[in-house]
């Protein structure tokens, strides 16, 4: 069987059963596995073959150092919603703090991240989280709910 097969055959049950335990599960899970994987920046599917070209090029949308901290901002081009539903999510601003010696171990505060569904998105998310950064600190970014 192959996996067209397979996401057929979830369709059909979806179809068939609608109002029962696993004709609603069958939609659930045909929803998630017939959705595009990859995306352009744009927010359109892309064939994976598209992807891996695309991925050779320039994907930062923003790169701002901060004292020791790298704050990035990239285009992932791979939907990582995974089966949470809603728009794509494409694009992802981290910040990666160094790691440090703290009486003999090795450490490091957790890195953080958030993602979003636009080029839109990302690029003002990264600016927010730098002004807040800049403003706050590490701590700052930590206790709060990105945009």
């Amino acid at each position: 069987m192959t996996d067209d097969d397979a996401i057929e055959g979830l369709r059909a049950l979806a179809e068939a059963a609608p109002d029962t335990v696993a004709g609603r599960l069958a939609r659930e899970v045909y929803d998630v596995w017939s959705r595009p994987l990859y995306y352009g920046r744009d927010g359109e599917p892309i064939t994976q073959n598209e992807w891996s070209r695309a991925m050779r090029q320039p994907r930062h949308i923003g790169n701002t150092r901060i004292a020791r901290c790298w704050v990035s901002t990239v285009w992932l081009g791979l939907d990582h919603s995974w089966v949470f539903g809603g728009p794509p999510i494409i694009f992802e601003t981290m910040i990666f703090v160094p790691r440090y010696k703290d009486r003999g171990r090795v450490s490091s505060p957790q890195d953080w991240q958030t993602r979003y569904s636009t080029e839109d998105q990302a690029r003002l998310g990264h600016e927010r989280v730098v002004n807040r950064l800049r403003s706050r600190g590490f701590a700052g970014i930590m206790t709060w709910e990105a945009p």
